[in-house]
């Protein structure tokens, strides 16, 4: 098992609160046209494909390769602030 250091895992965190900060702009904007339940959907479909796809064995959890993993988790919880 690799363990990070801290500075690590917290640029980790970073990005996902980053791009929270990017879609919960997008969540309002849904939500005032669509309606808060298609926005809380989509938000919960985006949130579980992130996590799916960091749960595959074998994908890249160190690098940039996580960053493209993480961008999914970050959208779909902002979709979920505005709606929730």
């Amino acid at each position: 098992m690799k363990r990070f250091a801290a500075t690590c895992a917290a640029a980790a965190l970073t990005v996902i609160a980053f791009m929270v900060g990017v879609g919960a702009p997008l969540a309002g904007q849904l939500s005032d046209s669509r309606g808060e339940r298609w926005t809380a959907i989509l938000g919960f479909v985006v949130t579980a494909i992130g996590l799916l796809v960091l749960g595959i064995p074998g994908a890249p959890l160190e690098g940039a390769g996580a960053l493209a993993l993480l961008l999914p988790f970050g959208v779909g919880i902002g979709l979920l602030f505005a709606p929730a």
